[in-house]
């Protein structure tokens, strides 16, 4: 894999996150406004509401689209990128 690539799946990635199909705001923008502007925080109903329509809507999607970057990653830094080990445990 190449570097050109991993831009490409980055701004895929970074993309589908920001914006939902239809072209809507992402549930991620939505969650973060009502977690910083409500004085409920992460209890505001809206940023619950927004976080279960997340989980339930987006996840399956840009899951997929985490470990192509995911992939992309390992292929320039190596198969061992992102995995916990035991010396960096300590």
């Amino acid at each position: 894999m190449t570097t050109k690539n991993l831009l490409t799946v980055l701004h895929n990635f970074v993309n589908r996150v920001k914006t939902r199909p239809g072209g809507s705001e992402g549930f991620c923008e939505r969650y973060n406004f009502f977690l910083t502007t409500s004085e409920y925080g992460a209890d505001c109903t809206y940023a619950r509401k927004c976080m279960d329509l997340f989980l339930s809507e987006d996840y399956p999607e840009i899951r997929v689209l985490f470990l192509e970057v995911l992939a992309e990653f390992r292929s320039i830094e190596g198969e061992d990128f992102g995995r916990v080990t035991n010396a960096s445990k300590e």
